[in-house]
């Protein structure tokens, strides 16, 4: 980014401030306060240009500083006039070394809206000189399909809002305004219908027809950026898909177990509406737009130059399945541009848990190209199919996943041409799925793999000792992992704390590899492929606890079980449940070593063990087993917040919230699905106006900024909670502490302490 723009360039990928930005407010405020004029500088106060107060406050240094960290500069500042800044003064280019040179605040070049109406042309392999204007008219009008559209979509760029605005105001620039403010305060369609009504009433007659009528004209503006969605017909039973050559509406019967496939009182009146459909979103275009803005396609190469501690893992490309695919085709990973994807799918309910039960499952794709502090965000997980309810498809998943698994493919064997913005060259793209992401559940949907009954573990699978309890018939785990402990350990001989009388001498089941699962899945034959949220989890009455969701459960199992328990439980069974906390603690941290894992890869199983001589055997199910697998799949795959649910809850979260038609929630889903067109639209306006993406944290901790005014413990910026009440004296414990914390924390204290 251009050295004028650093004023609304804050934040990097991991949220901090950039140096660029830290050094330009210090420059700034150095700048400002050495104004002799009391016009400029009064009483070591000076006018705030951040956005709320626009130079309409004056307030000291640190309360200047504090405002543009929290709310940044006004829009447009870029010349400082209200501080003593000419209009034209000569610039010099300044570093990160020196805070005092005056800085490189060039003029600003392109449009930034007309720029990226020019990335996305270019992607599709359209060449045109953005500065001959006079070619705007003959291209337009021979243009056709969807290069026509791109023109449209540069016409809207270049058409000024009304006659007598401003310069750079144009129609696409104010519907990506308006359709950033409705995804980000979440507005329904008519109250956006409504704002939209208001503000044409001021407009000239003869410049109405410019600005979109109601959000169904704006987003037809918005869908030429590459995000539309497919509808298919689907059985009502989830058992047939109506695609490809079958979604000729002849096929009115489905051809497995014969259900029809519209509405028949619709039918009869000569209109087919499906009783079930089905919605697709294609990936394919949105792996491309990654490439359209440089600010993504540089980032999309970040696995290639990480660097990073060797004995560490902080993403999917230091791990061991990453290095063995690059092995396997070395062809795909010759270019560092291609995209390797991640698959997640889960049911939720779209209304009240008070409804009638209601099953939508979306399914999801990230892209692990990304950095650590991107590829889960919410702005990096794309929808790709929308499966209608109310029921599950169950086993039938298979058959609602035909689109995608078949743009896979393409994308796999075939060639997809794509324009790299950053390097500007067209290359041939690939993509590979490596990863679904599901919850227990619905893994057994997409694998295929039952996860009831005895065979639930897909890595043991037959070859494990789970049993039936003699009385309630439940499947139990109990005295099933002393198998996978060292040939001489203790534990395999004893014979009264497990199963009595019992030694286990066997060794623990071959873990299969990829070409034995293949061979399995061939003798395969005749098959047909076919949560509540209560936050007041504590119960002070009966002394409970219930209700958690997984999130609290996490959080309780790993942070608050060793504190919770310790003066209520013996002490062999308090360190058997620390260990556990210990074991969840270390492989869900952001970054993972190998030692640790191969060391609780055996540790784990001595714990469970030692769960086994605490706990009955009817605690022990699959849940408890699974844990002796998951360092291996730590070691194997990564840090396990990059293939974990939380993200894609969340994501499912905000769906949820936008959706606005609860007779249609599928439907209505799609249709208010514009987040990722906002998102790769305001890296284009930002610091113009407030998106998602440069949201300032609430607390600005950890930022990387401080001021010196004293003792360095004091240095931190921060924000009050809340406004001053009334003033007290701390109490002798709260001083206690707060002395304590200060003696603990002070690093010029350290050397007197010691």
């Amino acid at each position: 980014m251009g050295d004028q723009h650093w004023m609304y360039h804050r934040l990097d990928d991991n949220d901090c401030f950039v140096d660029e930005f830290k050094f330009g407010v210090e420059y700034f405020l150095d700048f400002a306060f050495s104004q002799s004029n009391p016009k400029f500088c009064s009483r070591n106060r000076i006018r705030c240009p951040c956005r709320k107060c626009m130079n309409g406050e004056w307030h000291r240094r640190v309360t200047v500083q504090c405002h543009l960290i929290d709310k940044g500069f006004m829009n447009r500042y870029v010349v400082w006039l209200a501080h003593g800044e000419q209009l034209v003064r000569n610039r010099h280019q300044w570093g990160e070394s020196s805070r005092a040179t005056p800085f490189v605040m060039e003029e600003p070049g392109n449009d930034p809206i007309r720029e990226m109406v020019m990335d996305a042309i270019s992607s599709h392999g359209i060449e045109y000189n953005m500065n001959d204007q006079a070619s705007d008219q003959p291209i337009f009008e021979e243009a056709i399909g969807d290069v026509k559209e791109f023109f449209d979509l540069l016409q809207a760029a270049n058409t000024p809002l009304y006659e007598g605005c401003d310069e750079g105001d144009t129609v696409l620039k104010w519907v990506s305004h308006f359709m950033n403010a409705k995804t980000l305060y979440n507005m329904s369609v008519a109250n956006w219908d409504y704002v939209l009504k208001c503000n044409r009433r001021w407009i000239k007659p003869e410049d109405r027809d410019r600005i979109s009528k109601d959000f169904y004209s704006a987003k037809k503006i918005m869908r030429r950026f590459s995000l539309s969605y497919k509808k298919y017909d689907v059985c009502v039973n989830n058992c047939f898909l109506y695609y490809g050559e079958y979604e000729d509406k002849n096929y009115i019967t489905c051809l497995v177990c014969g259900e029809p496939r519209y509405k028949e009182a619709h039918v009869q009146q000569n209109q087919y509406i499906p009783r079930k459909s089905l919605w697709y979103l294609p990936i394919t275009p949105r792996l491309k737009r990654l490439y359209m803005c440089r600010k993504t396609a540089e980032r999309m190469t970040w696995h290639l130059t990480c660097s990073g501690e060797s004995k560490k893992i902080v993403h999917p490309t230091g791990a061991e399945a990453w290095k063995h695919f690059d092995r396997t085709y070395p062809d795909f990973a010759s270019d560092p541009r291609n995209v390797r994807l991640g698959l997640c799918t889960d049911g939720f309910t779209p209304f009240g848990h008070t409804a009638t039960p209601y099953s939508c499952w979306p399914v999801f794709f990230t892209v692990y190209n990304l950095p650590p502090a991107m590829c889960m965000k919410p702005k990096s997980i794309f929808l790709s199919l929308i499966i209608q309810g109310p029921q599950s498809p169950r086993k039938n998943i298979d058959v609602m996943l035909r689109p995608l698994i078949d743009e896979l493919k393409e994308l796999w064997y075939n060639e997809v041409q794509t324009y790299d913005r950053f390097r500007h060259q067209h290359f041939i793209m690939r993509a590979a799925l490596m990863w679904t992401i599901t919850g227990f559940p619905a893994y057994g949907m997409l694998s295929g793999w039952s996860t009831h009954g005895r065979l639930s573990c897909p890595y043991c699978q037959e070859n494990f000792k789970a049993f039936h309890l003699p009385n309630g018939r439940k499947i139990s785990f109990f005295d099933c992992h002393r198998q996978f402990l060292p040939l001489d350990h203790p534990f395999r001989k004893n014979r009264n704390d497990f199963r009595k009388g019992h030694v286990e001498n066997d060794a623990p089941p071959e873990r299969l590899l990829g070409d034995d699962m293949f061979r399995q899945i061939q003798q395969l034959l005749d098959i047909l492929f076919g949560k509540p949220s209560q936050r007041q989890c504590v119960n002070m009455q009966e002394a409970k606890v219930n209700r958690m969701k997984s999130h609290d459960c996490h959080i309780f199992m790993q942070s608050l079980l060793p504190i919770a328990f310790r003066d209520f439980l013996p002490k062999q069974v308090w360190e058997a449940l620390t260990e556990i906390s210990e074991f969840f603690r270390t492989l869900c941290s952001p970054a993972i070593r190998v030692i640790d894992m191969e060391i609780w890869h055996t540790k784990i199983i001595e714990t469970i063990c030692q769960l086994e001589r605490i706990f009955p055997p009817p605690f022990f199910d699959s849940m408890e087993h699974l844990a002796i697998h998951l360092p291996y799949e730590a070691m194997v795959g990564g840090p396990v917040q990059f293939r974990w649910m939380y993200p894609f809850e969340r994501r499912m979260h905000g769906l949820k919230g936008s959706m606005k038609n609860k007779a249609r929630p599928e439907g209505s889903i799609c249709e208010n699905y514009m987040s990722e067109i906002l998102y790769f639209i305001s890296l284009y306006f930002e610091g113009e106006v407030e998106t998602r993406s440069d949201r300032i944290p609430r607390n600005l901790v950890g930022l990387g900024l401080s001021v010196n005014i004293g003792l360095s413990i004091f240095n931190n910026l921060g924000k009050p909670i809340g406004s001053l009440q009334q003033q007290r004296v701390l109490t002798m414990e709260e001083r206690n502490n707060a002395m304590y914390y200060v003696l603990m924390n002070c690093a010029e204290l350290k050397g007197w302490i010691e």
